[in-house]
């Protein structure tokens, strides 16, 4: 039979112990409410970052780089690593013609993501707008390759590279392996043409140019080169019908070169 005391040192220690639990599930639940509250709040600011990454791009793709930039720097003085604004400050800096600043910015953007593809390609790419050593670009293909040796990217500007370079030989056959990976590429058409061109091979790029003109039959570069091979075979009747045709799809063309055809044309 229990004393008084027993009982009441019982009910003391149910109560301790009920206590006790009590104080922990609170506890629990205010950590919980807190975690809660922290990763709102964390969505809340990503939420926000999304949307002006967002219009910043929208940006982009209006044409208004110097606006989007101003957006990329602001977002990254908050965080020196955000590797979306980043890499999109790059492509802004690179439209606006600020090449080695855009090449300073991938080379961040690969030691940040370790992406080492993606962000050569983009220096090979950089540097041949930029116009400079197209050695150089070979380089960076090479070791942009050395990643994926299928990125028909890099393979197409590793060709250009190769044409500027004066190396016409590579370059051809660069630049069919880039259209073997990719059929309607009429950037590597246009170039295939030039090589042959620059080879004395008119035949072979009037036929490879043609394949633009079945591709996009509005292409006015395509039919100012073809009028240029066809000059080069002295059949100026073609010549002047593709040289006449990039200029009704507002090609500019020299006008001495314009009338020169017309005559020779004329004549023949």
């Amino acid at each position: 039979m229990k004393t008084k005391n027993q009982s009441f040192q019982n009910k003391t220690e149910n109560i301790t112990t009920v206590s006790f639990f009590s104080i922990l599930t609170i506890t629990l639940i205010c950590l919980l409410v807190a975690f809660i509250s922290i990763s709102k709040g964390a969505d809340r600011i990503d939420s926000t970052e999304y949307h002006i990454i967002t219009k910043a791009e929208e940006n982009q793709q209006e044409g208004k780089y110097k606006s989007a930039l101003t957006t990329y720097n602001h977002l990254i003085r908050k965080n020196n690593n955000n590797k979306d604004a980043l890499y999109q400050r790059a492509e802004c800096k690179k439209q606006l013609g600020k090449y080695q600043l855009a090449i300073n910015d991938y080379v961040k953007y690969i030691k940040i993501t370790g992406d080492s593809l993606t962000g050569l390609k983009q220096i090979a790419l950089t540097i041949l707008k930029a116009g400079n050593d197209p050695f150089e670009v070979i380089e960076v293909c090479d070791m942009a390759l050395a990643k994926n040796r299928d990125d028909a990217d890099v393979i197409y500007y590793k060709g250009v590279a190769q044409y500027e370079a004066g190396m016409y030989e590579d370059a051809k056959y660069t630049l069919l392996n880039a259209i073997d990976m990719k059929s309607d590429r009429v950037d590597a058409y246009k170039y295939l043409g030039l090589v042959y061109g620059a080879m004395k091979q008119y035949n072979k790029a009037i036929a490879t140019t043609e394949k633009i003109i079945a591709i996009n039959n509005n292409d006015a570069g395509a039919y100012y080169n073809l009028g240029l091979f066809y000059n080069h075979l002295s059949d100026y009747h073609h010549a002047y019908m593709n040289i006449n045709n990039a200029v009704e799809l507002g090609y500019k063309v020299d006008q001495k070169i314009y009338k020169k055809l017309y005559r020779k044309q004329k004549k023949q």
